[in-house]
């Protein structure tokens, strides 16, 4: 349980996820340092007369350039992978410390053309510091968002995951998932229980070797009730109940060509508390 708490959601190794920090946190990364000009690093990149402007947009290609290899490398690997929390913040830091190194040899190559002898450390240093860590606002922004968009997809899932009714054979095998909503009713035959449901607005039917008895509980739970011995009818399909000549009471469900469901008297008043 621990174990499965700290492995990343999958949404993270997903496509629109990895596309964002290849193109959203490169996009940051020019507009904050173009704006707010953090740590004076516009002295920096004018070293010697350079253009400020183009070493920062080459700063941010680059920047592009090597999010899209490790984050694609991260879509590819996507099955095999499976990360922890801890394993997947030194991967993003690995990137930081990737793009860093790129950054600077690009900057290097730039000085060295206009003659500033800068060390090879300190440009380094100086891009670390200066994109890096300007990155990791971006980089916990979208981490957090993409985390927001997995609870709420999987609060959404486990939503509509109650509502699917599964049926079990006698062997305790999953067999048949359904909607609740698209059950008509389920019949008990011997050895067997028929399903009867809707797909498309057809009724179908689906045979399973189990028992009213075992199906008993999780029928209920979905909304099922039982009107006979043998029977268990979805209340949202009944159109009216009827009695027969003899006094017995059917219910007549609002899908055509289906055969009336028999109510019997021990029953009737917990079906007709539905109607």
């Amino acid at each position: 349980m621990w174990t499965k708490m700290k492995v990343i959601p999958k949404t993270f190794y997903k496509m629109p996820s990895n596309c964002m920090h290849f193109l959203l946190a490169p996009l940051f990364l020019f507009v904050y340092v173009l704006v707010v000009d953090p740590f004076h690093v516009s002295e920096f990149l004018t070293t010697g007369g350079s253009s400020y402007t183009l070493n920062l947009t080459f700063v941010t290609l680059i920047t592009i350039a090597v999010l899209s290899i490790t984050r694609m490398l991260l879509f590819i690997l996507r099955r095999q992978l499976r990360m922890t929390w801890a394993i997947y913040v030194l991967w993003s830091a690995g990137e930081l410390v990737f793009t860093a190194l790129f950054q600077t040899l690009y900057l290097a190559i730039v000085f060295a053309v206009i003659g500033v002898d800068i060390p090879l450390f300190e440009i380094l240093t100086r891009c670390f510091t200066y994109f890096s860590i300007t990155m990791i606002y971006p980089y916990t922004l979208l981490g957090m968002g993409v985390q927001l968009h997995y609870l709420r997809h999987r609060e959404e899932e486990a939503v509509d995951d109650k509502s699917l009714i599964r049926f079990y054979d006698e062997y305790k095998k999953l067999r048949f998932i359904i909607a609740q909503e698209a059950v008509l009713y389920v019949k008990s035959e011997i050895n067997y229980v028929n399903v009867h449901y809707l797909d498309s607005g057809k009724p179908r039917s689906y045979n399973l070797r189990s028992s009213m008895r075992a199906l008993e509980e999780s029928l209920t739970r979905h909304g099922l009730i039982r009107c006979h011995r043998s029977f268990f009818v979805n209340p949202e399909h009944i159109r009216l109940v009827r009695k027969d000549s003899s006094g017995f009471a059917l219910a007549e469900l609002d899908t055509p060509g289906l055969e009336n469901v028999p109510i019997s008297k021990s029953y009737y008043a917990a079906v007709a508390k539905f109607l």
